[in-house]
């Protein structure tokens, strides 16, 4: 067993060879660092269900400037898919337009912020970056501001779709939010990780187009241009036609910051 519990456990069939090994013991598998797409967690979850886990993956949300954490799914009821649970204990999380500053309501995809006793006083000696993250709103409260795209719905359960940052701002106004567009990829059985990423028009004065990388699993044993076809026909069925991308690129694998997350920056140059 404590081979087992050494043994690495990737997105992929290796799952699936695992015997009759029981995780039963496993209290709370949980994730964090960046966000889980939707059909990793049904087959993870799968894989605990074959061998008797008690729990499914439990996601949470947060960052350094709230002390961590400030969302957690603390049951199998708000243990949603895609969802990072519901907001700790005294901590308040909503989400705002940044532009206007206007709360939106159940399902309206702005920016997450929060605020609770969780909350930093700000950046050591950098009073301008703490004035960025730090605002207070019309009710009287410091609330940071995360940079993340997100919404809750109407049982309180928090979901991340990204980051503002990110957001592709298209000539004609229309905003392409990258998850977007990684999530419908996802779906096909070659993909094996991908990145949407903005790219200057170079037909307008102006605006960016989506441009995705793409890492196909080594044992697709189609060719690119195959896959490529696959993943255009899959775009044009589930994405609306401003999100399309521009170029569908392939790439050995993704640049990772020093934490482990994907570089977009790095693509994007």
């Amino acid at each position: 067993m404590e081979d087992i519990r050494k043994k690495q456990c990737y997105y992929s069939e290796e799952l699936i060879n695992w015997g009759n090994v029981d995780l039963s013991y496993m209290i709370a598998p949980m994730v964090g660092g960046d966000s889980m797409p939707i059909d990793m967690e049904e087959k993870v979850n799968a894989f605990f269900d074959r061998h008797g886990a008690k729990w499914h993956v439990v996601k949470g949300y947060g960052m350094s400037e709230v002390s961590a954490a400030v969302s957690v799914c603390v049951s199998n009821q708000s243990n949603k898919l895609g969802s990072v649970g519901i907001p700790f204990a005294h901590t308040v999380i909503s989400v705002f337009d940044p532009e206007t500053g206007e709360e939106m309501t159940y399902n309206q995809k702005s920016e997450i912020c929060m605020t609770g006793p969780n909350t930093m006083i700000g950046y050591y000696d950098n009073q301008e970056e703490t004035e960025k993250i730090l605002r207070k709103h019309g009710d009287g409260r410091i609330w940071v501001h995360s940079g993340d795209l997100g919404y809750m719905d109407e049982d309180g359960c928090l979901f991340v779709e990204g980051r503002l940052k990110r957001m592709i701002v298209r000539y004609d106004g229309f905003k392409v939010y990258p998850n977007q567009i990684e999530t419908v990829l996802l779906k096909n059985p070659y993909v094996h990780s991908c990145c949407a990423v903005g790219k200057d028009d170079s037909m307008h004065s102006q605006g960016r187009l989506p441009v995705v990388f793409i890492v196909i699993k080594d044992n697709s044993g189609l060719t690119q241009n195959d896959i490529r076809t696959q993943l255009r026909e899959l775009c044009i069925k589930e994405l609306p036609e401003y999100a399309q991308p521009m170029e569908i690129l392939f790439i050995n694998k993704l640049p990772l910051t020093p934490i482990g997350k994907i570089d977009y920056r790095a693509l994007e140059e």
